[in-house]
């Protein structure tokens, strides 16, 4: 790959997800917290490594492509796979 698609690419992974994403996210996370009966504190802890991160996101917080890309695969790892 060149500089400018690699470049590109690391832009990508750091942009905020456009709400259509978001509302589907928070939706796929609740539905995980529901169904395993996990904290949302252990959720984040263990998808991203940020304890506060349900609270966070819940009133309003950023969410990096990068960072979705990691809880998704944290939940299919949990054996959650949800169509994107």
């Amino acid at each position: 790959m060149t500089d400018v698609t690699n470049n590109i690419q690391d832009i990508v992974k750091k942009t905020a997800l456009p709400k259509k994403w978001r509302d589907r996210l928070q939706l796929h996370i609740q539905t995980f917290l529901d169904t395993t009966g996990m904290k949302a504190s252990t959720f984040g802890h263990k998808s991203i490594d940020n304890q506060r991160f349900w609270k966070n996101f819940l009133a309003g917080g950023t969410v990096t492509v990068d960072k979705a890309d990691e809880i998704y695969k944290f939940m299919a790892s949990q054996g959650f796979n949800f169509k994107r």
